[in-house]
């Protein structure tokens, strides 16, 4: 018998065979038979619960560590799959929290609703299989935890029959929520402009002013490029010009429609025409 294989295909095919409890190449490995590693011991890739299900983690981000996925999820075809992105109450509840927030303002929620529905029925038959034959796995959860009952009322809450009134719901939270942001903005701008506060992260855009020794523009992440340059750049703002492209100081300009995007900042208009103003 063979330990040492030729490559990743061979490996993940010879743990689907179940035929040895050891083998590996290269950065993947299977150990005991039922478990096969990416990388080492702190990434279970997959493992069998029983001789007919199998469970993929498919919560690995890296190019390498996708394809190692990818490879295992192929050779196990013939076995009951199931992911942890599915099945981990944790990951769950978070997403189908993720999809609900973003659900109160979504133009198109019928996408957001579909993988709602996808995870609740990945997550619920799974629960119900374990449970019904009695598969020991960590990824049992009690139907009494914080993450089961919020995965249920999620689901409920988001069916047809309720979902008008609940849209509603969001929608007022969302809009308060918004309206409590932009209180905090005006009150953190007061005493950015005012050189009481040096820096200040909110919402998704950045904000710009003139630096006390008048000789940079510096931005809410303490960024600074002199201001001959932004002077510049402002001047090409207003005639219209193409600023695409444009380098100021040691960034370039990604873009600029209704915020100027400027390497990770998104610059907010209304600080941008205040602050150039000032300078031309």
């Amino acid at each position: 018998m063979r330990t040492v294989l030729k490559n990743t295909s061979e490996v993940v095919h010879t743990f689907a065979q179940r035929t040895q409890n050891e083998g590996r190449s290269g950065n993947v490995f299977f150990e005991e038979r039922d478990f096969i590693y990416s990388y080492g011991h702190h990434y279970l890739l997959a493992q069998f619960i029983t001789d007919k299900d199998i469970i993929i983690n498919d919560s690995g981000y890296s190019v390498s560590t996708s394809k190692h996925i990818s490879a295992v999820r192929y050779a196990t075809r013939q076995y009951n799959q199931y992911f942890v992105t599915e099945i981990e109450a944790g990951k769950v509840f978070n997403r189908m929290t993720e999809l609900l927030n973003k659900l109160g303002k979504a133009r198109k929620p019928e996408n957001y609703l579909y993988e709602i529905e996808n995870l609740y029925t990945s997550f619920t038959s799974f629960q119900n299989h374990i449970r019904k034959n009695k598969i020991r796995t960590s990824f049992l959860c009690s139907k009494n935890s914080k993450e089961y009952k919020g995965i249920v009322k999620i689901y409920k809450n988001t069916r047809p029959e309720n979902l008008d009134t609940f849209t509603e719901k969001l929608k007022e939270k969302a809009k308060r929520a918004k309206a409590k942001e932009a209180k905090k903005v005006k009150s953190l701008l007061t005493d950015f402009y005012s050189y009481k506060r040096n820096s200040f992260r909110i919402g998704n855009e950045d904000f710009i002013r003139i630096s006390q020794d008048r000789q940079s523009i510096e931005t809410s992440q303490q960024v600074k490029v002199p201001i001959n340059e932004a002077k510049e750049l402002y001047k090409a703002i207003q005639q219209g010009i193409n600023i695409k492209g444009h380098r100021i100081s040691n960034y370039t300009v990604n873009s600029l429609n209704g915020v100027l995007t400027i390497g990770c900042h998104r610059i907010n208009m209304e600080s941008v025409h205040r602050t150039g103003k000032k300078i031309i």
